[in-house]
């Protein structure tokens, strides 16, 4: 089940990632990232649509199928044993431990 403490943390994991890879916040591009080997990301910091991820949203990829949209009200994500909002909070962790 999500919960407003997921959710949270997910925020803070993605923030912390992006400062320990040292990417420059560009607000017409979208920040794109390999978490691991099933995670992918794409986050949108600008106010409009970029390439089909909508303005301050993050998209989030497992195996390459669509797993989850989170904005500034909440999200909606996967909900199977293997991708969940949990699952992506501990893949988004080992990549912060990783770097």
């Amino acid at each position: 089940m999500i919960t407003n403490t997921t959710v949270a943390r997910t925020w803070d994991l993605l923030g912390d990632l992006r400062i320990k890879d040292g990417t420059q916040f560009e607000p017409q591009k979208l920040w794109k990232r390999k978490i691991d080997e099933r995670w992918t990301i794409a986050v949108n910091g600008s106010k409009e649509r970029i390439e089909n991820v909508p303005a301050f949203s993050i998209y989030v990829d497992f195996n390459g199928w669509p797993a989850g949209l989170i904005d500034p009200n909440g999200c909606s994500f996967a909900a199977g044993t293997l991708a969940n909002l949990e699952t992506f909070n501990e893949a988004l962790q080992k990549a912060l431990e990783a770097v």
